[in-house]
């Protein structure tokens, strides 16, 4: 966020709440959806209405019926529209939550509002972390859970099993370890919070040691968040399984293209392939790919051995990427690991009953609150959606692709 000024104020509270409101959100708003990851940047999002606490999808089966050669006096087809499917989504609840003493408000600033002083740094940190949590967040799945632990952790020490995404844990998050079985999780350490991490060694630090050591297999997700957000690829790419309450393993027209490789080396043949088989079974051109980031050392690896140029291009948002014939690739940092993800990403949106926003208080709309019997003023950002594939099938994944050692 650039350095500004916000007006005059001789009340900090007044100040920061009037630049909440005014200056930071739109600003928030397009680092967010714009600036997160070339995958989110081009992600739609769409406002959408809800009913309930659902969003309506409908979704379209097969070909119309009522084609077919007759005598030329014969009696004609019969008329049959495209059979239609109409699901629910709920949707996802989507907080970001932070808290400033009134010592620090008033120390941190002078008479003007700038994003200079330490109070706002705040909000520009939790900004940087929403944006990483839905980049996350879109290349998993709705369940949250995002690393488990394997043998030889401690009370303090946490290992994480192969793959474990490492990189989104950082100190300062609160976290939950549980079992997880038919879609529930028990937990047994809630809210255990991240004192440092081990990037190198694949572990995490607790800040407070647990009563004992977690065996292997315990999964880890965000405090309070297990099955509370968004659909991810992760899920929409998983063939077979049950997606916006459709069963894929008998309704298989809304299963993605897949293909798994049982870790063959990479041959972007693979991709054109198929480009081809979403074109020729829904109708759709695939304008996106997506890989993991080991999948994009072995796609600039195999480049280098046929000795072909790499060819790039930048995206909305001054993303800069490589292309496969004129299609960008991006190099997600959460996509499914030894992964590759081919998309019509006219078919894939983020639907929102409505867009980050403050949580305003009082008849101004204020976002920070004072806290009940505390000098701590707080204030949250909150988000209202989830994301839809209207066609899956139109979204491949090619999976198990030998990684470059």
């Amino acid at each position: 966020m650039p350095a500004t000024t916000i007006g005059t104020y001789t009340d900090p509270v007044q100040a920061l709440n009037n630049g909440l409101k005014t200056y930071f959100m739109p600003i928030i708003v397009s680092q967010i959806n714009d600036e997160t990851s070339p995958l989110y940047a081009a992600l739609k999002k769409n406002t959408e209405s809800v009913t309930g606490n659902a969003f309506k999808l409908t979704m379209k089966i097969g070909r119309s019926g009522g084609l077919g050669a007759r005598d030329e006096t014969g009696a004609l087809p019969e008329a049959s529209s495209r059979p239609r499917r109409q699901v629910a989504v709920d949707t996802a609840n989507l907080f970001a939550h932070f808290e400033i003493s009134d010592k620090l408000l008033v120390t941190s600033t002078d008479t003007r509002m700038s994003f200079g002083a330490e109070a706002t740094d705040q909000i520009k940190d939790l900004t940087a972390d929403a944006a990483d949590w839905v980049r996350r967040n879109l290349n998993t799945d709705h369940f949250g859970v995002f690393g488990t632990t394997a043998a030889g952790s401690t009370t303090t020490k946490l290992n994480l099993a192969a793959g474990s995404l490492i990189n989104a844990f950082s100190p300062g998050q609160s976290i939950d370890l549980g079992t997880v079985a038919a879609g529930v999780m028990t937990v047994t350490n809630p809210k255990c919070q991240i004192a440092s991490v081990d990037y190198p060694g694949n572990a995490i630090i607790l800040k407070t040691a647990l009563a004992t050591a977690p065996a292997a297999g315990v999964s880890i997700c965000l405090a309070g968040s297990f099955g509370k957000e968004m659909v991810g690829l992760a899920e929409i790419l998983t063939p077979n399984n049950t997606l916006y309450g459709i069963d894929r393993n008998t309704e298989k027209w809304f299963n993605p293209q897949f293909v798994d490789k049982a870790n063959a080396a990479l041959n972007s043949i693979w991709i054109k392939q198929t480009i081809n088989a979403i074109r020729s079974r829904t109708g759709e051109d695939a304008d996106f790919i997506a890989m993991s980031p080991d999948m994009a050392v072995a796609y600039l690896q195999e480049r280098e051995a046929i000795m072909q140029n790499i060819d790039y291009m930048v995206l909305n948002g001054g993303f800069r990427v490589a292309k496969y014939n004129d299609i960008p690739i991006s190099e997600e940092e959460y996509f499914i690991p030894n992964s590759i993800g081919v998309f019509s990403m006219k078919t894939l949106k983020q639907a929102m009953a409505k867009d980050w926003h403050w949580l305003g208080h009082g008849s101004s709309g204020d976002p920070l609150q004072l806290r009940d019997g505390y000098p701590v003023y707080h204030g949250t950002m909150a988000c209202y959606a989830n994301i839809l594939a209207e066609k899956p099938a139109a979204l491949g994944l090619i999976k198990n692709i030998k990684p470059v050692v």
